[in-house]
């Protein structure tokens, strides 16, 4: 062979053995650093979970010409278990005046579900901010703008919004014990170990103390204020129940449950006066109309259903004519139903000539029914929903970032619908999840306890009337019925996204905030 070939054969295999060995040291080199940032990240967000953080902002608010300085504080405090181990992280946003008013209120606030995040109230009416929706209570076009809140209660008193575990930032540090907060018990004893913390970390024991929730939020302010009192001797000021979880036997429709027929129907004609279903009689004034359902149901409606089949024909033509009245559905239809109108049945009639559907949780606002539209998928469609969660859910992540300056990437999770499905009862299993019991024996420890319930009349997810018949029948020692104050507002569910009623609830909350101490 030539010298020469083989000098360059020799070459270009020492050259290609050089490259080769080369790109394999430089590539085991990116994947041993790829792997050791991967686990530095793990771990960093590990220590981050594992360590309470805060970031506190400086801001301004005016109300009727009044400037209020306040700092916003956005981060977590750790919850332990009874081995005194990190068990949750708890995701919370707290606004509190600068002044230096050692008497001054704390307010602490959640919404409901089980499953929803606190970011409705804060964005809603009580904190500094507040989406900006049209008048008639529906969002704008997107993009979506969160404006200064002049109905906040900020100026009566400091506020925190706990977001419980599996919601916002909130979570189980182990996670194979997520499911262990998931329940009322479980929730009631999280939150309340939350306030006392908080409580602790801010020197507030001593503030005048108020808890504010809104749906099932309200069913747990109630539980969370009996604990504090029995467990902690932490006692409460006042209770806000906004929209209400009150008893789930007066709204299941199940069978041999008959409760509901008799419970719901003031707001069946709250619902069908607004659509103008009712008689003209019964058109001029809401309120009296009501006041004559309420009467009918809890005497001639009430007395019938109880008869049950020895209800005589000539009863149940009379009755169904009268019921008619007061729900707008037809007379042949009720007495085929035998006077028992669930809530499916009255959203599936009222509007069904115009083919309109109803909204659940704000039941003046409709949408056309489509052929796909089945109960089961009711709540995707739902009408007084849908609009909502984009306006709230954008400006709050925008709200996270550039107001708060909060530095998690993780997502924000505004309501975590896989809760409810594994929601443990505990006490309450086989039995009616009832707040009564907890306002009983709160208001026995603590008879200066205040309590403060909101209820639109338009609402379907926890009705008025629903409210009405369960503080009717709540045991009330040494008139502490006294202690409680109902109001009533001509909207939904969520009672301050209705421009027309947000003042007004707002006046009332900051006027109960300002007496319950």
């Amino acid at each position: 062979m030539d010298t020469s070939l083989i000098v360059l054969f020799s070459f270009e295999y020492n050259l290609n053995y050089t490259v080769m060995k080369s790109i394999t040291t430089t590539l085991l080199a990116l994947t041993i650093s790829f792997c050791f940032s991967f686990i530095l990240a793990q771990e960093e967000k590990k220590s981050l979970e594992l360590k309470e953080q805060t970031v506190k902002t400086k801001h301004k608010l005016v109300i009727n010409n009044s400037t209020l300085n306040y700092t916003a504080t956005a981060g977590t405090i750790i919850l332990k278990n009874k081995d005194q181990k990190p068990a949750a992280s708890i995701f919370y946003v707290a606004y509190s005046l600068d002044d230096n008013i050692t008497n001054r209120p704390v307010t602490f606030s959640f919404n409901g579900g089980p499953g929803s995040s606190s970011f409705w109230l804060n964005l809603g009416i009580l904190g500094p901010k507040r989406v900006k929706m049209s008048d008639n209570g529906r969002s704008t076009p997107p993009p979506y703008h969160l404006i200064d809140n002049i109905y906040s209660v900020l100026p009566n008193t400091d506020l925190v919004f706990i977001d419980p575990v599996g919601t916002g930032f909130s979570i189980a540090l182990d996670p194979t014990s997520q499911d262990f907060f998931y329940g009322i018990d479980e929730d009631i004893q999280a939150t309340a170990e939350f306030i006392r913390l908080y409580l602790s970390k801010n020197n507030r024991f001593n503030s005048p103390k108020l808890i504010i929730g809104e749906s099932y939020g309200g069913f747990r302010a109630c539980g969370v204020t009996s604990f504090l009192q029995n467990e902690y001797g932490l006692y409460i000021n006042g209770i806000m129940l906004i929209s209400p979880f009150t008893n789930d036997i007066l709204t299941w429709d199940s069978p041999g449950n008959e409760l509901p027929y008799m419970t719901t129907l003031p707001f069946y004609t709250a619902t069908a006066w607004f659509h103008n279903k009712l008689n003209d009689d019964l058109m001029p004034d809401l309120f009296s109309t009501i006041k004559k359902s309420e009467t009918f149901a809890h005497n001639e409606l009430a007395l019938a259903i109880i008869k049950g089949n020895n209800l005589s024909e000539s009863e149940l033509n009379s009755l169904a004519l009268n019921l008619s009245e007061f729900t707008g559905l037809d007379v042949e239809y009720l007495k085929s139903k035998k006077l028992r109108i669930s809530t499916k049945m009255f959203y599936d009639k009222l509007l069904e000539k115009e083919g309109l559907m109803i909204g659940r949780y704000d039941s003046r606002l409709t949408r056309r029914i489509n052929p796909t539209d089945s109960w089961s998928n009711y709540a995707i469609y739902d009408p007084s929903t849908t609009f909502m969660d984009g306006s709230y859910s954008s400006t709050f992540f925008q709200y996270l970032k550039t107001d708060l300056n909060y530095p998690d990437d993780r997502q924000y999770i505004t309501f975590n619908s896989s809760i409810a499905n594994r929601w443990k009862l505990g006490k309450f299993k086989g039995r009616p999840i009832y707040l009564g019991e907890d306002i009983s024996r709160a208001l026995i420890k603590n008879p200066f306890l205040k309590i403060f319930v909101a209820a639109g009349y338009y609402d379907g997810a926890t009705p008025f009337s629903v409210t009405n018949y369960c503080f009717d029948h709540i045991h009330f020692e040494e008139n502490t019925k006294d202690n409680v104050t109902i109001k009533y507002y001509e909207a939904g569910h969520m009672i301050y996204n209705d421009q027309t009623q947000l003042q007004k609830l707002s006046e009332d909350l900051n006027q109960f905030i300002k007496s319950a101490y």
